[in-house]
């Protein structure tokens, strides 16, 4: 994941959690609209 990409999420799950959403499902919907934006991210392997 390139530092682009990482200020990208960063700065979307800030975004998500100041409005309302737990840190984590901020996290998720950041990366989620990283990888529709285009940005190569990594799947996360060791799903729950």
């Amino acid at each position: 994941m390139s530092k682009r990409a990482a200020a990208f999420i960063a700065r979307e799950a800030k975004k998500q959690y100041k409005h309302g959403k737990k840190i984590k499902q901020a996290v998720a919907i950041a990366y989620s609209k990283a990888r529709k934006k285009g940005f190569k991210i990594p799947v996360k392997r060791n799903r729950r």
